[in-house]
């Protein structure tokens, strides 16, 4: 069966006043139809503009996607679509859930006409059957008493509250693909649960793909079916979750792991990751995690030239750094 998306050399640089930024190198990864792909990486990494570039979100200038890049989306290059092709996708066949549901909607709009909009742009219907509908589609996300709340403002709603609008708005024109970029930022534990769920649900009643962007890997090791972990733009390493999180190979992706807090480490100091990410105006010839390697060999890590993707197992993809998979091969 063919990749609902196929995303294949991505690359998107940003450049202004003299200088270029190397956000987006050399990206692949593919995305079945009714699977979840968790994205996670620090900060800086690329995650959410990789998945920007493919919306066309990304303003131009100063952002520049490399026209060899493809990103397949039912035999069309999403790269390459006009800005009125890109509209018809857009909210309609693929959707975005953002970061800060408090910015992501508008404070001057009633929630019913926000939710409702995707209709009014993408389907031929009255004002008043959008409405109906966008009621409808909150009662579905558990907003309590929909009609009356859908006429506040977003203002008026808690954080958990808001980032259900900003799920129904993505889903009420069942999209094929819904783009959830860091959906639980901000929000308590017991709410983020709440609304991960209510994505996982929703997936299953409607057959979306999800692309879960996030720095939890908790979050991923729940409810993604791949993982794929980005780093200085680039992805190091890729595989089905369990997989992954399990015999992690790659030194960052270990490192990733070991920082994550348990509770066996209560009263102990939190384990980190020494350093900091490189800069990305100068992308570092060679090992890009090199500095920073502390659980592999970084006597071995290459100093120069680009490092190749590779599967070592069925589905599981790394960049074949020696020095980022020193201590994997010794053990093995």
């Amino acid at each position: 069966m063919n990749p609902l998306l196929q995303v294949r050399h991505l690359n998107v640089q940003f450049r202004s006043h003299g200088s270029t930024i190397y956000a987006v190198n050399d990206v692949d990864f593919d995305l079945n139809a009714g699977e979840t792909l968790g994205i996670v990486g620090e900060s800086g990494s690329g995650k959410s503009v990789t998945c920007q570039a493919l919306m066309g979100l990304l303003p131009a200038p100063p952002a520049y996607v490399a026209p060899d890049g493809q990103a397949l989306f039912e035999d069309k290059n999403l790269l390459r679509m006009g800005e009125r092709e890109m509209q018809h996708v857009r909210g309609n066949l693929i959707s975005m859930i953002f970061q800060d549901p408090m910015t992501a909607l508008n404070p001057c709009m009633r929630i019913v006409d926000q939710v409702a909009e995707p209709l009014l742009i993408h389907r031929r219907i009255s004002r008043n059957k959008a409405r109906e509908l966008a009621i409808h589609e909150l009662e579905l996300t558990g907003i309590p008493d929909a009609a009356h709340r859908a006429l506040c403002f977003p203002h008026e709603f808690s954080g958990g509250m808001r980032q259900r609008v900003a799920i129904a708005m993505a889903l009420i024109t069942r999209p094929r693909i819904l783009i959830a970029d860091e959906p639980t930022t901000a929000l308590d534990v017991t709410v983020q649960k709440q609304v991960l769920d209510l994505l996982q649900q929703r997936q299953r009643e409607l057959g979306t793909a999800i692309i879960l962007i996030t720095h939890d890997l908790g979050v991923v090791s729940q409810y993604a079916h791949r993982i794929q972990v980005m780093y200085a733009g680039s992805v190091l390493e890729q595989a089905p979750a369990q997989e992954l999180l399990l015999r992690p190979v790659h030194a960052y992706t270990r490192a990733l792991i070991a920082s994550t807090p348990t509770s066996e480490l209560k009263g102990k100091p939190l384990p980190s990751i020494p350093g900091f990410p490189p800069t990305l105006r100068t992308p570092p010839q060679g090992c890009s995690f090199r500095e920073r390697n502390t659980l592999g060999d970084s006597s071995l890590c290459p100093t120069e030239g680009s490092i190749p993707f590779v599967e070592i197992a069925p589905q599981h993809y790394v960049r074949n750094c020696p020095g980022c998979l020193a201590v994997e091969v010794r053990r093995r």
